[in-house]
């Protein structure tokens, strides 16, 4: 969840910006977040996901074919616009404020 598309508009938007656009996180603004539980289908499938684009970062950089590596980086992307996906659901998000995260605007 912390890596979602979701998360990242949120701590961009609340997080102090530091030069070269690190973000510093400070307790006060964790604490704020609010993880909500989901049911037991959505949690199987993000922990699927994310183990499959851990095993696909692996290959990622266990090869150097540059065909090799667009593939997988295209995979990757793919599986973590479906997690996205899945936050969105879980958090209940509208069409409209799918498309202020993905633009990174309020």
């Amino acid at each position: 969840l912390l890596n979602s598309r979701l998360f990242d508009f949120y701590f961009v938007n609340t997080l102090a910006l530091y030069p070269g656009k690190f973000l510093r996180f400070f307790n006060h603004y964790l604490i704020k977040l609010t993880i909500l539980e989901t049911d037991e289908q959505s949690k199987t499938k993000l922990i699927e996901l994310v183990q499959f684009i851990l095993e696909l970062y692996r290959k990622l950089h266990s090869t150097n074919d540059p065909h090799t590596k667009t593939n997988i980086s295209r995979t990757i992307s793919a599986k973590e616009e479906e997690i996205n996906q899945i936050v969105y659901k879980i958090y209940g998000l509208t069409d409209a404020e799918i498309l202020l995260v993905e633009r990174g605007t309020f």
